[in-house]
């Protein structure tokens, strides 16, 4: 299923993210860092960033959902 999604209602969704979930959003995605800098950053390895990553990802996708549709 194919959705259409406004960058306003994105970063309202983002806004309701917790500190570290933002760093790495706004990381990987606004400052186009790859998951192994950001996983040096946060000082975890890759493979814990990326299944975070994933986590968020589908958080932010039933958060989007609930309150845009």
């Amino acid at each position: 299923m194919y959705y259409l999604y406004s960058s306003t209602n994105i970063h309202k969704v983002i806004d309701q993210l917790n500190a570290e979930e933002r760093m790495i959003i706004y990381g990987i995605f606004f400052e186009n860092k790859t998951q192994t800098q950001m996983a040096e950053i946060m000082g975890i390895s890759r493979q814990v960033l990326a299944y975070k990553l994933k986590t968020i990802l589908n958080k932010m996708r039933e958060m989007y959902m609930k309150e845009f549709f």
